[in-house]
């Protein structure tokens, strides 16, 4: 099924390998698994830059660490996969691989601010700093600009635990980087879950879409588009509408 606004679908890791794939593939970044752990890490060619991932792990389950100049970006466990691989699809980009620029876009210096106000994110008077909400409240972003994690993205729906997701990026961590990262979370157009993926609360939450996919015979390689972004976010649909029996 389809859901959206995306930081509110949950982490999405069925499509795990979908996301690292180009990564491995496309680029070169050798991985090493450690599948009794189910974990892996990925380093970029240079040995600049490492991807970490560990589902043992009781917060962090991301961890994207550059070596020079120093800075990690982390990601919990239900952080939407979706937005995650927008970060690690642009890191080429840092070492000067323009094949990421071709395939994924460019890196762009917009910032943060104007993002937000594109996305129609909300600026929230905060203790230090800038701090965005999302259009329904359940998403933040606070940026602190002398703490050692500048930007921090936290979400919750009514506090349940499996709505709970957060996304940090230390001080010298790129703009441009956390740019995509919000850009991809804070998007129209919805992301492809399983049920058993879906939190169930979010059936009491009036600004989430959720859209039941019918089934299709494959005849090729399965596609991955989305459909069209909805036209409002002030009602849980399902679709195709069934006719009205009386």
């Amino acid at each position: 099924m389809w859901v959206s606004p995306r930081y509110l679908a949950g982490s999405g890791l069925a499509r795990l390998d979908e996301m690292i794939h180009p990564l491995v593939r496309q680029f070169g970044w050798p991985i090493k698994r450690n599948r009794t752990a189910r974990s892996f890490t990925l380093s970029s060619p240079d040995r600049s830059m490492a991807i970490g991932f560990d589902p043992n792990r009781a917060d962090d389950w991301w961890t994207v660490t550059h070596q020079t100049p120093r800075w990690q970006a982390t990601f919990t466990r239900q952080t939407p996969i979706e937005a995650v691989a927008a970060v690690l699809r642009a890191l080429p980009q840092l070492s000067g691989d323009q094949r990421s620029v071709k395939r994924y876009g460019r890196l762009t210096d917009t910032s943060l601010a104007d993002l937000a106000e594109q996305h129609d994110w909300r600026n929230r008077p905060g203790e230090a700093g800038v701090r965005f909400a999302s259009p329904d409240g359940h998403c933040i972003v606070q940026q602190t600009p002398d703490a050692g994690n500048r930007w921090v993205f936290e979400h919750v729906v009514l506090d349940h635990a499996d709505t709970r997701w957060a996304a940090t990026f230390s001080s010298s961590a790129p703009e441009p980087l956390v740019g995509r990262f919000f850009t991809n979370l804070a998007g129209p157009i919805p992301v492809e879950r399983f049920l058993s993926e879906v939190p169930p609360v979010l059936r009491e939450v009036t600004t989430a879409r959720v859209t039941p996919v019918r089934p299709v015979r494959q005849t090729s390689a399965p596609s991955r588009t989305a459909p069209e972004p909805p036209q409002s976010h002030v009602a849980v649909q399902r679709h195709p509408r069934p006719p009205v029996r009386r």
